[in-house]
């Protein structure tokens, strides 16, 4: 028989991937993961949810059905920007456990970016994040939302928004 003591340790030892002071401060659903350069070209881009904690920056490879009323959660169409919010009932149990559950998921520390800025390709914006790995090496994400997206022969982004990254951008810039 479980005591309620032992319930709550067993939830706290439960975090893999996040520490036990982090939270999340904001996540933003439908964002396309682009890595640049060379190996950007050989990988295909990934489909997920942006998270942002205290203390790192996180993809998770994840789709998640948005409807066009949920979207104006996220994005303001009118103003053209991306807005700072959360998903409802989504904690910080539920993110660790997706990070642990989708190989692709990247965890960036918020101490090793050493850039955030918003890039203009294609007639699109994208918000994109140089930061130093494990290794010392240098590396580059770039991350967007698709207006339009094709389902053959794979799920793939044809059209990105082009809309401003600025409040993610400086909400980077104040936690790293």
């Amino acid at each position: 028989m479980y005591l309620e003591e032992d319930i709550c340790i067993e939830e706290e030892m439960m975090r893999v991937n996040l520490d036990d002071d982090e939270h999340i401060i904001a996540i933003l659903p439908k964002v396309w993961l682009n890595e640049t350069g060379l190996l950007g070209l050989l990988k295909r881009s990934k489909e997920g949810i942006l998270a942002m904690t205290n203390k790192s920056l996180v993809f998770v490879a994840k789709r998640m059905v948005v409807t066009r009323d949920e979207i104006s959660r996220y994005i303001d169409l009118d103003e053209r920007i991306v807005k700072v919010s959360n998903i409802k009932g989504y904690s910080e149990r539920d993110l660790d456990e997706d990070i642990s559950n989708e190989k692709d998921s990247v965890l960036i520390p918020l101490i090793s970016i050493i850039d955030v800025r918003e890039v203009k390709v294609r007639r699109s914006k994208f918000l994109r994040v140089t930061f130093i790995t494990n290794d010392g090496k240098s590396k580059t994400y770039d991350y967007g939302i698709a207006e339009s997206i094709t389902s053959y022969p794979i799920r793939q982004p044809l059209l990105f928004y082009d809309i401003s990254w600025e409040p993610w951008i400086r909400l980077i810039n104040a936690y790293r």
